[in-house]
């Protein structure tokens, strides 16, 4: 049940990120990073779904899928949302290269046998950045927004370490896309 919300607060966050005429439509490198991360974390979740069998390349591939939703869609989505709160563009290729850098990460710390520490340590930038975006921005929706983000994030997380309950955690994820997708578009809408 949890699954299938947070899977419908991504689709429902990438369709707003959507949303518009094609004349109004925002199509900044923040946005489309954004939406790229969301449909990281989308096929991450289809794959949970039908990626059953106990075969040894559906549970690779799903491992795959999801350490591309969690350690590199996750970070890259936090900072596009700070990058629009503090009002800085960057290049495609400038978040592609943000992209390697965090994929060759991953694989560093995941030689070294300490990917647990750096989920955790991943677990808490996210917030700090969720954090910082909020209290940069000078929109004051935006602000909110970020804000309300970060502060389901750590709910999330402290539901996850905590080994509460599944519903919560879920629940607190969809909100935290949710309010982070609103709060990309705020800018968008008053500019």
């Amino acid at each position: 049940m949890g699954q299938i919300l947070l899977l419908l607060a991504a689709i429902a966050s990438t369709l707003y990120l959507f949303r518009g005429t094609q004349d109004d439509l925002d199509s900044s490198s923040e946005i489309k990073v954004t939406r790229l991360s969301l449909l990281s974390m989308i096929i991450a979740l289809i794959g949970s779904f039908t990626l059953t069998s106990d075969s040894m390349d559906s549970s690779t591939l799903l491992r795959i899928l999801n350490n591309l939703a969690l350690y590199a869609g996750a970070p890259m989505m936090a900072s596009a949302l700070l990058a629009r709160a503090v009002q800085r563009s960057f290049t495609m290729q400038t978040w592609g290269r943000y992209l390697l850098a965090l994929i060759a990460l991953f694989e560093l710390c995941r030689r070294m046998d300490a990917g647990a520490g750096y989920a955790m340590v991943l677990a808490i930038v996210l917030i700090g950045a969720l954090g910082a975006a909020a209290f940069l921005s000078k929109i004051r929706s935006q602000r909110a927004s970020f804000l309300s983000a970060a502060l389901l994030l750590a709910i999330a997380i402290f539901s996850w370490k905590a080994n509460t309950s599944d519903l919560l955690l879920y629940l607190a994820l969809s909100l935290t896309l949710l309010f982070a997708s609103k709060g990309l578009k705020a800018k968008a809408s008053q500019a």
